[in-house]
């Protein structure tokens, strides 16, 4: 497959590619998360004939089985348009008539219900 040099490089520049788009989500880098994925399941689906060799049959499974996984995650990614659908949770200040005695402030966590269309 690749040289062993390489491999490391890919999987860094996966990490980076998916840590920088996850930074600037708001923005819309979406080609970049993608780019990311599918470099980290590269690195990942690289190093399963490694683990074939010493005959570790559950790594190599894991190992073959990340490139078509980051592959799914790449294209849900690009084609999820809203923002809503990539966000799955929101965070809400609650006023004070829903919150406790002796509460002062009181966050409620929203879960996105995709069925329902609606938090």
């Amino acid at each position: 497959m690749l040289p062993d040099t390489i491999v490391p490089i890919i999987g860094a520049i996966g990490l980076v590619s998916l840590a920088i788009s996850w930074h600037n989500r708001a923005k819309g880098s979406i080609r970049l998360a993608q780019l990311g994925w599918l470099f980290v399941g590269v690195y990942f689906f690289a190093g399963a004939w490694n683990y074939q060799v010493k005959g570790d049959l559950v790594l190599t499974v894991m190992s073959v089985s990340a490139l078509p996984l980051t592959l799914g995650i790449a294209r849900w990614e690009g084609s999820a348009g809203d923002i809503k659908a990539r966000k799955a949770y929101r965070v809400m200040v609650l006023c004070t008539g829903d919150m406790g005695f002796g509460a002062r402030k009181t966050h409620d966590l929203e879960v996105w219900l995709p069925g329902q269309n609606t938090y």
